[in-house]
């Protein structure tokens, strides 16, 4: 017997180190959560969606970059399924400005 429940225990996880980024730089975040039927995720950026994963996994990996020189970004993520809306986790990151000396 399996039992059906909307998504537990998200957790969003980045590679990087001192959660900092430079400006203009890929990265990848990882958002995972505990559900039946596995989740799916929606990536959101100080609070506007950026990216939308309908795969349907149990974990969710996205690539991006920001171009934007920008202090803190804040990154979350938001599992669902046909069971209902989990909640959401979220990191904040740093973004660093690259100079470039001519």
């Amino acid at each position: 017997m399996s039992v059906d429940y909307r998504p537990i225990e998200t957790n969003l996880k980045t590679s990087l180190r001192d959660k900092a980024i430079v400006a203009n730089t890929s990265f990848s975040i990882t958002c995972s959560s505990k559900a039946n039927p596995p989740a799916k995720y929606r990536f959101y950026k100080d609070q506007e969606n950026f990216f939308s994963d309908t795969t349907g996994s149990s974990v969710s990996m996205i690539t991006t970059s920001f171009r934007e020189r920008t202090e803190k970004v804040n990154i979350s993520c938001t599992p669902f399924n046909d069971f209902g809306v989990g909640i959401s986790d979220g990191l904040t990151l740093t973004v660093l400005c690259k100079y470039i000396s001519f």
